[in-house]
């Protein structure tokens, strides 16, 4: 795997595709509810030195012709950008910083979907997907 350079206000999210031998899986981690979290400052304010300010996604054991999509479920939020993909020559890639300020916290709900050629992005037609969340909480 090559090496990453990662900005020190980011969290990673490690993203495993597994060849069970009769289908994929795709695996995360932190994988529990609430453990990918990020901050948002409001211009003027000091950020907390040790919050992560994004997400970076890494992909694990994709294939020659496979590939992630990262997509919001609500299209639009204004959260993030609405996708974002990986394949096997870049294989990590950053939500950069929220777009807005939540008034406490808000959650980004997304989908990580393997597709190839013949799967698309979607929750019938993906190789496997899995739909996680990312908590962007308001600092201070």
């Amino acid at each position: 795997m090559p090496k990453l350079t990662v900005d020190d206000d980011t969290i990673l999210v490690h993203v495993g595709v597994v060849n069970t031998g009769s289908k994929y899986e795709l695996r995360m981690f932190p994988q529990r509810a609430g453990d990918t979290a990020i901050f948002h400052t409001k211009p003027g304010d000091t950020p907390s030195p040790e919050k992560p300010r994004e997400v970076r996604w890494v992909a694990h054991g994709l294939a020659t012709g496979q590939w992630l999509d990262i997509l919001e479920k609500t299209p639009g939020s204004g959260v993030f950008p609405s996708s974002f993909s990986l394949n096997p020559t870049a294989i990590s890639v950053s939500s950069g910083h929220a777009l807005i300020h939540p008034v406490s916290q808000l959650n980004w709900s997304y989908c990580i979907y393997l597709c190839d050629a013949t799967h698309a992005a979607t929750k019938t037609g993906a190789l496997a997907y899995i739909d996680p969340e990312i908590v962007v909480s308001s600092d201070p």
